[in-house]
């Protein structure tokens, strides 16, 4: 899964701390392990990379109500693929209790249980996923799983007709304008809330893709730069 972009990339640069500055938004990543195996994953997520999912669930609880006593309303659950926790929907229910304001999941959506999908839509939960392609074998060849355009969409179309909020990245790989533009016009007409095309960031298996290492001009508060890079190569 490759995370898209909820900070404003005109911020302060990726060096400008300001610790005086209310904390606004909590990303939490609550496993490693993925379904699917994208080639620009930034985290090189697979089904059995599980390595580094260290914190339990009592320290993902005791961050979200830190988080939250220093004045942060917004979460977000990221992974890997975050349904895959053991964890996902206690921690789910623990962040609207504890007050959180915006919650929201980005997952692959390949797969989406009746409760997550009834919970949700209930407790105004957000969803935020990827797809590359309108078409299915452009966008399974990126996930390198065959059946996963299909099943993302269909539960895209799940949670949208549930009244869920969802909102779409379209990752450019080496698809042209035309795909793209084919591609957001495809999300929107499905009724999905906002699209936003970005571009692969240089860490993990996309900086196989681009050739590079990694730099911190390439962390997610940067993507409009990195959306016209992508779109304009010098």
């Amino acid at each position: 899964m490759h995370a898209f972009e909820t900070i404003d990339s005109n911020t302060a640069g990726a060096c400008d701390f300001n610790l005086d500055r209310d904390l606004d938004f909590l990303w939490l990543e609550l496993t490693n392990r993925c379904n699917l195996q994208c080639i620009h994953c930034y985290t090189e997520s697979h089904p059995t990379r599980d390595d580094r999912d260290v914190l339990t669930k009592q320290d993902y609880e005791s961050i979200m109500l830190r988080a939250y006593e220093l004045g942060c309303r917004k979460i977000q659950f990221i992974g890997g693929e975050p349904q895959l926790s053991r964890h996902f929907k206690s921690l789910l229910r623990t962040a609207r209790e504890t007050g959180y304001e915006f919650i929201e999941v980005f997952s692959n959506l390949t797969f989406l249980d009746d409760e997550t999908l009834e919970y949700s839509a209930d407790n105004q939960v957000c969803f935020a996923t990827s797809v590359y392609s309108d078409d299915p074998a452009v966008h399974n060849a990126v996930t390198k799983v065959g059946s996963s355009h299909v099943r993302t969409v269909g539960n895209l179309k799940k949670l949208i007709a549930n009244g869920i909020v969802t909102r779409a990245g379209i990752i450019i790989i080496d698809q042209d304008d035309e795909e793209v533009e084919r591609t957001k016009r495809f999300l929107e007409d499905l009724g999905v809330g906002s699209v936003r095309v970005s571009a692969v960031r240089e860490f993990g298996r996309g900086g196989q893709i681009l050739s590079r290492s990694a730099r911190l001009s390439g962390l997610c508060g940067h993507w409009t730069l990195l959306e016209r890079k992508a779109r304009h190569p010098a």
